[in-house]
């Protein structure tokens, strides 16, 4: 976020506003000194008590005001196509990939059926597996034996949230637990 801010803010006439999304979907109009904290914890805190709560008709009135929207929200509402299906359907001109692909794209399983596979595209070597699965550890051990090193992630997320590497099947399997805890869904790719 700092990063398109300060390149947005140096470029001829462009005044940029922010809108802090916090955990709960809850939006605020920030100050510019907040986004140079280390994480969005280090100003949570404030939110409550010195920024801009908006509602959703202030947040959208607010949108219609903008030349264009530069969305910069990682994970589920700003990488599942949610934040473009709302800019498209309020007309508003924004930087990055329609709804459409975000959506298509999200789940990386079915990107990697649906799009990569069809288009017989370069895909590295990699299992799915669910908390669900019977045979889920003997398809870990399996495939760790088979290609080492692995990047275990979940299927659904920010491409950064929830992503560890293994060298060793006791590794992976652990991994993949703790995983599990939170998502439904694991890929476990070799790591390259």
């Amino acid at each position: 976020m700092r990063s398109v801010y300060d390149h947005l803010k140096g470029v001829g006439t462009v005044i940029p506003t922010v809108i802090f999304f916090d955990i709960d979907d809850r939006k605020y109009l920030i100050d510019e000194e907040y986004l140079y904290s280390n994480t969005s914890d280090d100003f949570r805190f404030w939110l409550q008590s010195s920024a801009t709560a908006m509602n959703e008709n202030e947040y959208n009135k607010c949108l219609a005001n903008c030349d264009f929207v530069f969305p910069v929200i990682h994970g589920i509402g700003g990488e599942d196509g949610k934040i473009q299906t709302l800019l498209e359907n309020l007309d508003i001109n924004f930087i990055g990939s329609p709804s459409k692909a975000c959506k298509k794209m999200y789940n990386k399983h079915n990107a990697d059926e649906q799009i990569l596979k069809k288009r017989n595209m370069y895909n590295i070597p990699k299992i799915y597996v669910s908390s669900d699965s019977e045979t889920l550890f003997a398809r870990i051990c399996e495939f760790v034996s088979l290609v080492g090193e692995v990047c275990i992630k979940p299927v659904e997320g920010g491409s950064s949230f929830g992503v560890y590497f293994a060298q060793t099947i006791e590794e992976a399997v652990s991994i993949t637990k703790y995983l599990f805890k939170e998502y439904k869904e694991i890929v476990i790719e070799k790591n390259v």
